[in-house]
């Protein structure tokens, strides 16, 4: 018999309202331990003389870069790899409205109730901090990242990537 608890959750889409990762290279980037993950990521910075013409290309290195950094703390859980923008229909929240170069929020997320029910083992379980988890997501353009905390915060800055990472690992 199933009980109040084990029903399946309802899940929903919210958007967030943040900044726009850059559709073209995001390179999105993590770095984590146990309790704390910082993600960081390039924003969407048009040149308004821009034409059209050319290519600009990016790598980990390009300095003076705006990009946003995610402070996510403490980290329960997080997810990171496919699908891409071209394949984001294949993801499982994709029925809900899930898209491309966008950040939402997961309410009655399934992945906390499941973390929740696996933990259900442990002698002392206390199914109280789980109600207060959160279910996030940001689509990029070759990746997806998802996160389960109680919040996050979000630091606009600019620099290289590879410079934001190793700053943040002083963080840890």
């Amino acid at each position: 018999m199933m009980g109040l608890f084990d029903r399946k959750p309802q899940e929903a889409l919210t958007r967030l309202d943040l900044p726009q990762s850059c559709v073209g290279a995001p390179l999105p980037s993590l770095v984590a331990d146990e309790h704390t993950l910082f993600a960081c990521y390039l924003l969407e910075a048009l040149d308004p003389d821009w034409d059209g013409s050319t290519v600009r290309m990016l790598d980990a290195d390009s300095s003076g870069e705006p990009m946003a950094v995610l402070k996510i703390r403490p980290c329960r859980a997080h997810l990171f790899g496919p699908p891409n923008e071209e394949a984001i229909a294949g993801h499982r929240l994709a029925k809900l409205g899930l898209e491309p170069f966008s950040a939402f929020e997961v309410t009655g997320s399934a992945w906390i109730a499941d973390l929740e029910r696996a933990n259900r083992v442990h002698r002392n379980h206390d199914r109280a901090p789980y109600d207060r988890l959160r279910h996030f997501i940001f689509t990029f353009h070759d990746s997806v990242l998802e996160f389960v905390s109680e919040d996050f915060e979000v630091t606009i800055t600019s620099g290289s990537v590879r410079d934001t990472l190793r700053r943040l690992i002083d963080e840890l």
